[in-house]
């Protein structure tokens, strides 16, 4: 059946329409003023770079387009899966084009459900980002960090930090900086692990396999009721709770400081080290701290109980790290780790 082709304008505002009308009403102003951004941002408020972006998205091309509606939710979809990272409209369109119409739906509703959190966070209250942090992470920590890939970034000596989303790679990030778009991020307070090379460490010295772990600066968890560190890709997480006061204090301990200088064994000859298991080099401790078991948890090897001694996988590929984060509720401290491998999150409650 043939159809009127628009021009290049029209159809972008009707695919901005669209997509805004699939958006709950609350965020559909944000939604609104996101794509609209993002037409002037990709084509530079060039008529020939529009004009290209209309006419990848007709349907003229299409063996079986469907009707108005249908071709409508095509593109649509079109355009949420080009905004992901690593794609772009011709690509999405190769996968959206033979889909059934009635398939659509089951497609696009949770891309614009994604969206809007950006388009909330940069364009509008900033309540979902809220939500997310608030109700999700610290609320319910297993069941977020098992259901999203979080990337935490060092905050330094300071306690500020933002948490924020990216729609490009469905991904919720922890910074201390907040990205200029990102105006609506989570501003919150936490407990900051920085992340120490071995050889850096008090008292340790620069032998691979020889010396001691005893006076480690251990960072107290009090204040906030959020901790942090780094992204752990062979770094040893360490941790101690005193016996009689409670008290908790953690460290980050990494293999390699990327001048030369690795920990004898890698990951887990690190957290070994740090354990005791290595008769040349004296376990870990935290000066100044009470008595209370030392805690390793490393790439390959802990000294938590089973299942938790095999550590966090060791790095095979690009895309695979772990994540610490800390969750005080009702005064008491839970800790997690979070392996990212890919697309999956494998999650551990450690203490």
């Amino acid at each position: 059946m043939a159809f009127m082709t628009k021009n290049a304008q029209t159809r972008i505002n009707d695919i901005t329409d669209d997509i805004v009308a699939l958006t709950p009403g609350p965020q559909q102003n944000a939604m609104r003023g996101w794509l609209t951004n993002h037409w002037a941002t990709s084509t530079g408020g060039n008529a020939q770079a529009l004009k290209g972006t209309s006419d990848i998205l007709t349907m003229t091309d299409v063996t079986n387009p469907g009707d108005k509606a249908v071709r409508a939710k095509r593109r649509a979809l079109i355009v949420l899966e080009a905004l992901k990272a690593g794609s772009n409209l011709n690509a999405a369109k190769q996968g959206v084009i033979n889909l059934a119409g009635g398939a659509l739906d089951a497609r696009i509703a949770p891309l614009v459900a994604r969206l809007a959190i950006q388009a909330d966070q940069d364009f509008g209250a900033g309540t979902l980002i809220q939500n997310k942090f608030l109700m999700e992470l610290k609320a319910q920590p297993t069941v977020f960090l098992q259901n999203n890939r979080l990337l935490s970034g060092a905050i330094g000596g300071g306690a500020q930090a933002y948490f924020f989303y990216e729609y490009s790679k469905d991904q919720y990030k922890i910074d201390p900086t907040r990205p200029a778009q990102a105006v609506h991020a989570y501003q919150f307070n936490a407990v900051s692990i920085p992340g120490v090379f071995w050889l850096n460490v008090p008292g340790r010295g620069n032998a691979p396999n020889n010396g001691s772990f005893a006076t480690i600066a251990g960072k107290e968890l009090t204040g906030p009721d959020v901790m942090i560190s780094t992204m752990f890709s062979g770094c040893s997480f360490c941790f101690k709770r005193e016996n009689v006061s409670g008290k908790i204090f953690a460290a980050h301990i990494m293999p390699d400081d990327g001048a030369g200088n690795v920990a004898q064994g890698g990951g887990a000859g690190l957290a070994r080290q740090l354990a005791g298991q290595v008769p040349t080099v004296t376990a870990g401790n935290f000066t100044g701290t009470a008595a209370g078991p030392f805690r390793v948890y490393g790439a390959g090897w802990s000294n938590l109980a089973a299942p938790l001694n095999v550590g966090y996988p060791v790095r095979t590929v690009l895309d695979q790290f772990m994540n610490i984060i800390g969750i005080r509720t009702g005064g008491a401290w839970e800790i997690y780790s979070q392996h990212i491998l890919n697309n999956t999150q494998t999650v551990h409650r450690i203490h």
